[in-house]
Formats: structure tokens, sequence, C-alpha cells
């Protein structure tokens, strides 16, 4: 098995655990959509690509290592994961692309690395436990796009590095 094809497990609702073969490189896009018993899943590190909407509405994951053979978090990769309070992005990861972790309403607390030059529409949007945001330094990184922080009720404190020129439309909102 090299990649799981898309849509591969869509609307699993029973799956509650599963461990990636070794032999994947990609998880394409609705894989593992809707699974929404699925509380823990092992990435190994021979995943390159999180396809988009990869996890979307996987509800009941609480924490996922991102592997750092990873370079990219897709559109919409995590949007609904309700339960997801911790996640770690690798130093391996360049963007973090629209929506990827809209709805996430228990994560409290996110570090966004040195590494990251491009954050997407929306990235956090309705975060409502979202209450601490580190964005490391990274001259490359200029913009944080808009709505990405929307909706995010409980947000005490964010650091903001001083190569980001332009806050987009609403997203702080």
């Amino acid at each position: 098995v090299n990649h799981l094809d898309a849509y591969s497990f869509y609307t699993c609702t029973s799956l509650e655990e599963i461990e990636i073969p070794s032999s994947v490189k990609v998880i394409q896009k609705y894989t593992f959509f809707n699974c929404t018993s699925l509380k823990y899943i092992k990435i190994p590190s021979t995943v390159v690509e999180f396809e988009n909407n990869a996890f979307d509405k996987c509800e009941n994951i609480r924490y996922f290592i991102i592997p750092s053979s990873l370079t990219s978090i897709n559109a919409y990769a995590f949007n609904g994961c309700l339960q997801l309070a911790q996640i770690k992005i690798p130093s391996s990861v360049k963007s973090i692309c629209d929506y990827a972790f809209e709805d996430c309403l228990n994560l409290q607390e996110i570090l966004i690395p040195s590494t990251i030059t491009f954050i997407g529409i929306g990235i956090f949007r309705n975060c409502k436990l979202l209450k601490k945001v580190i964005i490391e330094n990274n001259p490359a990184l200029d913009m944080i796009k808009e709505r990405s922080f929307y909706k995010c009720t409980s947000l005490e404190y964010i650091s903001i590095p001083p190569s980001v020129k332009v806050i987009g439309h609403k997203s702080f909102y």
C-alpha cells in the first residue's frame, strides 16, 4: 500500500483506531472524512502529504502528531475535529492552508514554528477555546490571511512576528 485513496474510509463511523502502514506516502482527500468515532491514528514518518479534508470531521480525535516528513497542512485537513485539544506542528511544515483547523473547538494552544512561510485563510476560524498562539519569527512570513482567528472568542495571547506586515480582513473578528 503506497497511498490511501480518496474516500477510502469515508464516513466509517464505527472506526476507532487505525495504524497506517509505513509503506504509505500519501493520504488522499477525504480519506477519513466523517469518521466520527476515530480516536487514535498512528501516522508513520513515511507519509509526506495529507491532501485536502483528509481528517475532516473526525470529531473524536483528541491528540495528533503530524509526521516530520510533512511539508504542508492542506486545506480543511483537520476541520471539524471537535475534540482535538493538542497538535504539534513539526518544523518540516512550510505552509498551513485554508481552514486547516477550523472548528477545532477544544484546541487551546498552538505553536506555529519559524519554518511556516504561508498561513491560509481562516486556519483557526471558530476555535472557541483557543487561548494562546505563538507564531515564531520567520522573515518570509509577511501576512496573516483573512479570518485566520475569526471567532476565537477565548484568545488571550498571540505573538505576531515583526515580519508580518498585513493582517487580513476580520482576522480577529
